[in-house]
């Protein structure tokens, strides 16, 4: 469920800089636009994805009896 939202969130910020690079703005509005769509994905996704990295690490007994080195 995570990685799908990451995923549409991605898939709009492509969207948004495609735009911007399409309306042949100026590179000063192109690099604000840059800057805040980075700034954004940092605050939203790095503390959200460090979460779920530190739970896969507190379950690795649980993944490792599922998971092994040829799939499930």
């Amino acid at each position: 469920m995570c990685f799908e939202c990451y995923a549409i969130y991605c898939a709009i910020l492509c969207t948004i800089l495609t735009g911007v690079l399409a309306f042949n703005m100026r590179d000063d509005s192109i690099d604000w636009v840059a800057r805040k769509v980075v700034n954004i994905s940092f605050i939203v996704f790095g503390p959200l994805l460090f979460t779920l990295s530190l739970i896969g690490f507190y379950n690795v007994k649980g993944l490792s009896k599922v998971c092994g080195l040829h799939g499930i």
